[in-house]
């Protein structure tokens, strides 16, 4: 660790005695400041290692033994039986990194671990026995960390570093920092201040209630008073208000009974009426049918017509299209043709002018030969001794320039063999370039088709494409429309069937078409209505509308809301627009009871009242069960019986309306009021059919006419036949086009590739021959020089320089001329070649082609104009055709439409008639139902001054007992609130209420103010405000509840308050403690984290461009560390991130094994710089490298293990690895080591180019003889430069 003094020295020598595969005492060293392990599989290396690493306190389970005493040298199982054996190993460590000849004196430090007899452990420091915990400690002083194993890695810890995940990597830092130690401490804090905390936050909340509940019981106390008062003046408020409701319905019961006499006589009037229209109205239907049957005979002659047109029409289009088609190809071929005749005049230019070219330049060469046979240059004169002398010494200037001259005429031979070879093939590239450019314009003109075809081929597909998809959905439609016509025509005999079952000649009264619109109204106005329990639902089967209804009673038109704010001020609006009073059920503060599940299960045709009800909206289930609550409904009355009066008692009712209560009260009989209630769903049905009626008859109007469909399949057909041939004839045309674009590209290919292949050549003939003609150069001057040496003499004598002065007068003469001559006869050569191409090339043919095609278009478009008038004639008669016959079809059309007026006019008055029968009807009904809600009304008020024990007595003076009325609450009982209603169970009800409750009453004790005549909205205002005067009362009555105890509660809590204060400072302290604990270990394990994290985050850097830097990479790869959390590190992960020079970001496991390898030793290498121990033991770690990486990693460890023997100016063996991996090596042995400790270092490598860098080799080898593993040493440091 940095700032850690650990001792400084190396390992010297290593004793093994019968461990693993080394048989008996061996000695194994002396170890070099770098040493390598060398030798074949199997021989026992790594058994070497794992000596070493079991001398120094690593555990057998991770030396390849499952038990010490597998680790003892055992040949085979005799050996293994084999009583008392044992096997050590002893380190000898000295206190000094000088080399190995200056170890003599130095002190000496033994650490021996031995395996005794028994299996178990003995640990020994120079020879004295001591415990673990002594040998351990005396390892860490000289920087030998046991559990961190900061001084080894074995064979596969590379790979597992490079593989390790953000949470392992933190591990590992935590072991190599020791934050690890303090893990467990860690937790046991945390979990204190946790509890600690969570034991506050209760005390602290139990303080708080304790508050609240001692001011509640303060406002108890000060209530107690006043209930009492106020329950007196509600009961005699309530007493008022019920006998003036009382007062008030016997007034209303004797005007209701003389307005039904009254309904009864017109609806028979209505009725005889009726029966004269519906008459006459039969009469004109069977008028109207006679009428559409003609209607419907001259639409069939106008089909037919039609369809002759339409089976004409496709022809035309057809021919139209052609003639389209062979417009654009005529065109299209003018255009075509005015191009070849561009290109043939283009020709002819180009041939003319090739021909006065080559006329010129052979006139050119005819010139320069009479010029060379007519000139000659002047010679020099010499008399005939000095021409003798000039001879002789030629002669020997030849003998001693033979050579030269040959090997000079050779050279020049082959030189214009290689000229003529260039210029030729010049030549032939410059013919090729021609045939390029020719070519060019052909191949863009093709393309420029191919791409033209191609679009008018691609829109061509897609409009092909686009008609089959409307033929094919036209078809469709005119499928679904025949189903759909057929499907809705039946439909709509199923309504109107329906309806006539359901007689839908039924109207609303005035007053329900009121209380609708009222309800409507509401629910536009305030959010929070939902609607009538009579629109909300409906019975499952119609068998079960009469027993639904008598359940409900009263409140089948109660509304339904969310809250009482919302029923109050839905009251509030009824009282200000003087409308009739409603029932209101708030669905959030309505009591219910638990629907008993056991109900559902009684067996029979018995079943629960919810259960037959299907509510549209869920939201107001509650509604539904406060309206029916756990209410039982029987097919037959006997069945209701037995289960309402049976071990257990329920409420339950029949079919035919007959209730029976748990107390033994039955209600039956027939009321037209409740008849008629149980057939509003039925007009809900029947508003829904007809509207559903009227739905379907609309689409049937609009569903496409047969005739219109074929007519527009027939015409899509034809549209697709015209475009499917333009199709064809565009592919044929694109595969001609493609053909001569591929025809032009491959010969283009072709002269390409000739192109590559000459110009290569070219290029290597002028670099031969610019050579050459050095070569050349040079043997002539050593000619010259030879010459003059020889002529000099004579060269003085006849007055020249030297004699070639007049022999390169004459060659100068002859080269220039026969340069001159050549060149004129490779322009003569390449102008012929040209003239000739153009001759042989063809342009009339293609030119004669094209007219003559031109001309056959013109002949069919003529023809194709001809069949399109004659077509279009025939079509224009057959049109005037239909036109006639129309005619009488809308006279026909004219008289039905007459008579169906007449009948419309009919019908209209027998609905009026119909509607107002219906009024009379539910007039009638109407009276009977108000008589029957007036008895049930009056019943009701009774019932209530009972429940809540008001005294009502008759004129006579006698008490009003007891009626049993029909229960309509939930579960049988009473609910509070605004939402309570009750209702009446039939005619029996109001039977029995006029034989029993019709008794007149004492109204004596009634305020005269209350008896006088008022208006319907005078009533309902004082209504209002009394209901409000004992709303007031009553739930001023409610809002003080007393608590009788409330002074003895309130003593006690004040006791119990100063109890709890002191438990709650006292356990606010203990968490105080607890979190200063916590913050203590915190901070240490942090601190023990940060640091080893940071000295290694510094340096992995580095030691990773160490690694990585090479003669091409001079700065080597980027490595850097970095927290997921910085606050909490040990909790979270850390992430390793190297970058191999060259290369951007990737994650580590994207990495080639070679990269991961080196960025694993370089973690390696800088945790080890952390907690440096003097010898560092590496187990074949440069399995995954490459030799260039190899060469580095040895470099490494080669000056970091000079760095320890301090002494860094030595030099690497020479010639043992490239010159990047040389760099390495000398800047990692200096400004490398940058003030580091350095190691030793103890490889396994099976790699010359590694164990080549070593200061020193131990061989291990397999002795086949004493099968068992022995060594070799060898000193390499007497070997290097």
């Amino acid at each position: 660790m940095p700032g850690h003094q650990v001792h400084v020295g190396m390992v010297h020598r290593i004793e093994v005695e019968n461990f693993k595969s080394y048989k008996g005492r061996q000695v194994i060293g002396p170890f070099m400041n770098f040493t390598a392990v060398v030798g074949p599989n199997g021989a026992g290396k790594s058994n070497l290692m794992d000596a070493i690493s079991f001398v120094l306190g690593v555990r057998s389970a991770h030396l390849r033994g499952s038990q010490l005493k597998d680790l003892i040298y055992a040949l085979d199982d005799d050996d293994r039986e084999t009583p008392n054996r044992g096997a050590h190993v002893m380190l000898v460590y000295i206190k000094s990194s000088q080399p190995a000849s200056s170890y003599s004196g130095m002190e000496e430090l033994q650490f021996t671990r031995a395996i005794t007899s028994s299996g178990s452990s003995q640990y020994r420091i120079n020879g004295s026995v001591v415990s673990w915990d002594e040998y351990n400690s005396r390892l860490r002083d000289i920087g030998i960390l046991v559990k961190a194993r900061n001084f080894l890695v074995f064979q596969g810890d590379v790979e597992s570093i490079a593989s390790k995940s953000p949470k392992e990597l933190t591990g590992l830092f935590e072991q190599i920092a020791g934050s690890d130690e303090l893990r467990k401490e860690y937790e046991a804090r945390e979990a204190d201040k946790n509890r600690a905390e969570e034991r506050t936050m209760f005390a602290y909340q139990k303080k708080k209630n304790m508050s609240s509940e001692k001011r509640h019981k303060k406002e108890q106390k000060e209530e107690a008073e006043r209930h009492l008062k106020l329950q007196q003046d509600l009961k005699d408020k309530r007493a008022e208000f019920y006998l003036w409701q009382l007062y008030c319905i016997e007034k209303e019961m004797n005007a209701a009974r003389s307005a039904l006499a009254a309904s009864r006589e017109e609806l028979q009037r209505v009725q005889e009426e009726q029966r004269d229209v519906e008459k006459r109205q039969r009469e004109k239907m069977r008028e109207r049918a006679a009428h559409s049957k003609d209607v419907l005979t001259a639409e069939k002659k106008v089909a037919r017509k039609a369809a002759e047109i339409d089976k004409k029409r496709p022809e035309m289009v057809k021919v139209k299209e052609e003639m389209r088609r062979a417009e654009q190809r005529l065109k299209e071929d003018v255009e075509k043709l005015e191009k070849l005749q561009a290109l043939q005049a283009r020709q002819h230019e180009e041939i003319a002018r090739l021909e006065r070219s080559l006329e010129d330049v052979q006139g050119e060469l005819a010139d320069m030969e009479g010029m060379s046979q007519a000139g000659g240059a002047q010679q020099l004169h010499l008399a005939q001794s000095q021409l003798e002398e000039y001879h002789k010494r030629k002669e020997e200037a030849g003998s001693k320039t033979f050579r030269l001259r040959q090997e000079k005429e050779a050279l020049d031979r082959q030189q214009q063999a290689d000229v003529e070879a260039q210029r030729s093939m010049e030549a032939s590239v410059a013919q090729m370039a021609g045939r390029e450019e020719q070519l060019g314009g052909h191949l863009e003109q093709a393309r420029s088709r191919v791409e033209r075809v191609g679009k008018d081929l691609t829109e061509g597909r897609e409009a092909l494409a686009q008609l089959r998809q409307e033929e094919t959905e036209m078809r469709d439609r005119h499928r679904r429309a025949r189903h759909r016509a057929e499907a809705l025509e039946q439909r709509l005999e199923e309504a109107e069937a329906q309806l006539r079952d359901l007689k839908a000649d039924r109207r609303e009264n005035e007053r329900e078409t009121r209380m609708a619109e009222t309800v409507a109204t509401m629910k536009r106005l305030f959010p929070g209505v939902h609607g009538r329990l009579s629109d909300l639902c409906r019975p499952t089967q119609r068998r079960f509308n009469m027993a639904v209804t008598v359940v409900m009673g009263k409140l089948f038109d109660a509304v339904a809301v969310d809250d009482e704010r919302t029923a109050k001020d839905c009251i509030e609006y009824l009282r200000t627009q003087r409308l009739p009073p409603m029932t209101f059920i708030p669905l959030q503060t309505a009591r219910v009871k638990a629907v008993n599940e056991r109900l559902r299960s009684l067996g029979g045709t018995c079943k629960l009242v919810l259960d037959v009800i299907h509510t549209y909206d869920p939201s107001v289930e509650v509604a539904m069960v406060y309206a029916v609550g756990n209410t039982l409904v029987c097919d037959t009355l006997d069945e209701a019986r037995s289960v309402a009066w049976g071990a257990e008692r329920h409420k339950v009712v029949a079919l035919d309306g007959t209730l029976l209560a748990k107390n033994g009260c039955m209600t039956g009989g027939t009321s037209g009021g409740m008849e008629t209630r149980s057939q509003r769903w039925d007009e809900q049905e029947v508003e829904k059919l007809k509207a559903a009626r009227d739905k379907v008859a609309k689409e049937l109007s609009e569903v496409l006419s047969v005739r219109e469909a074929q007519s527009k399949e027939q015409e899509i057909a034809t549209r697709i036949a015209g475009i499917e041939r333009k199709t064809q004839y565009a592919e044929m045309e694109l595969r001609m086009s493609q053909e001569k674009v591929a025809k032009a590209e491959q010969e283009l290919a072709v002269m390409a590739a000739e192109k590559d292949r000459i110009a290569p050549e070219i290029t290597r003939l002028a670099a031969a021959v610019e050579a050459r003609k050095e070569q050349m150069g040079a043997k002539e001057q050593r000619v010259n020089e030879i010459t003059d040496r020889v002529f000099r003499e004579f060269s003085r004598a006849v007055g020249v320089g030297n004699i070639r002065e007049y022999e390169e007068n004459q060659l100068q003469q002859a080269q220039q001329l026969a340069e001159r001559r050549l060149a004129l006869s490779n322009q003569i050569a390449k102008l012929a070649n040209q003239l000739e191409y153009e001759r042989r090339r063809d342009s009339k043919g293609p030119v004669e082609a094209l007219q003559g095609s031109i001309e056959q278009q013109r002949g069919q478009l003529e023809e194709l104009t001809h069949t399109g008038r004659r077509l279009q004639a025939a079509l224009e008669k057959a049109r005037e055709e239909l036109q006639a016959l129309k005619l009488p079809v809308e006279e026909a059309k004219a008289q039905a439409e007459a008579v169906e007026a007449e009948a419309q006019a009919l019908s209209k008055a027998a609905s009026a008639l119909t509607a107002k029968l219906g009024k009379a009807k539910r007039t009638i009904t109407a009276k009977e139902a108000t008589m029957v809600q007036l008895h049930a009304r009056r019943g009701e008020v009774l019932e209530r001054c009972e429940m809540e024990q008001v005294t009502v007595r008759t004129a006579a003076g006698a008490l009003i007992p007891t009626v049993p009325l029909t229960d309509t609450t939930a579960g049988g009982s009473s609910q509070a609130g605004s939402s309570s209603a009750v209702g009446s169970g039939g005619g029996g009800a109001a039977a029995e209420l006029s034989a029993g409750v019709d008794e007149p009453l004492d109204y004596s004790s009634l305020p005269s103010s209350l008896k006088k005549e008022m208006r319907e909205e005078e009533r309902e205002r004082k209504e209002a405000e009394l209901r409000k005067e004992m709303e007031e009362v009553a739930g001023e009555l409610e809002r003080t509840a007393p608590n009788l105890k409330a002074v003895e509660q309130f003593e006690a809590l004040r006791a119990r308050e100063r109890e709890m204060s002191e438990e709650f400072e006292s356990i606010r302290r203990e968490a105080k403690e607890a979190v200063n604990a916590f913050n203590h270990v915190h901070q240490q394990r942090y601190e023990r984290f940060m640091a080893a994290f940071e000295h290694v985050s510094g340096c992995i850097n580095r030691i990773y461009k160490d690694l990585t830097s090479s003669a091409s990479h001079p700065l080597g790869g980027t490595a850097y560390l970095s927290l997921e959390n910085e606050d909490e590190p040990f909790l979270h992960g850390t992430k390793y991130t190297a970058m191999p020079p060259s290369k951007r970001f990737r994650d580590m496991e994207q990495l080639s094994g070679g990269e991961k390898t080196v960025a694993a030793l370089a973690l390696l290498f800088a945790i080890h710089s952390y907690r440096p121990s003097p010898l560092f033991v590496l187990d074949e770690v440069d399995a995954a490298l490459d030799n260039l990486n190899v060469a580095k990693v040895a470099a490494y460890i080669r000056a970091k293990s000079r760095h320890t023997a301090h002494a860094s100016d030595q030099q690497t063996p020479a010639g043992r690895a490239a010159d990047g991996s040389q760099l390495l090596a000398d800047g990692a042995g200096g400004g490398g080591g940058g003030g580091e400790a350095g190691f030793q270092s103890i490889v396994i490598s099976l790699k010359d180019q590694f164990y080549s860098w070593a200061d020193g080799l131990i061989g291990v080898v397999r002795d086949s003889e004493d099968s068992c593993s022995k060594t070799l040493t060898f000193d390499l440091s007497q070997y290097a430069a």
